[in-house]
């Protein structure tokens, strides 16, 4: 391993290799284990034939402020996520396990926001960027 890589950072690579376009909320309706990695696979594509293609955003901010304002709204959508799964939790029938994990999802959920808020809260408002 590389001396100046923090180990407990995420490489970049499995970023990218992931799924870019296709998050797993949505591909865990794939109807089985090779339909989701087409999926993931067709996503790559699109991402990587945007990058290609050479789009200038109409950014005000800096590329670093556009990068965190995207992490601040995939937590809130992960954190809209949590909250789904908690509520099941709330509506009653489920078995003792699957009851404990809806409420940790609520916990997780008030954690993931709290990131959320604290960089939209460092950023402040946008300036003039699409959705």
């Amino acid at each position: 391993m590389d001396a100046d890589h923090d180990s407990s950072l995420p490489d970049f690579r499995t970023w990218e290799e992931t799924s870019p376009a296709f998050r797993a909320v949505f591909l865990r309706h794939a109807p089985d284990t090779e339909s989701a990695e087409t999926l993931r696979r067709f996503g790559q594509l699109l991402f990587y034939w945007l990058l290609e293609a050479g789009f200038e955003p109409a950014y005000q901010e800096s590329s670093t402020c556009n990068e965190l304002r995207a992490g601040a709204l995939d937590l809130r959508s992960a954190q809209s996520y949590l909250l789904h799964v908690a509520q099941s939790g709330i509506e009653g029938g489920l078995p003792p396990e699957d009851a404990r994990l809806a409420t940790l999802a609520g916990d997780l959920a008030g954690e993931v926001g709290s990131v959320a808020a604290r960089i939209e809260a460092t950023l402040g408002p946008a300036r003039d960027r699409p959705t």
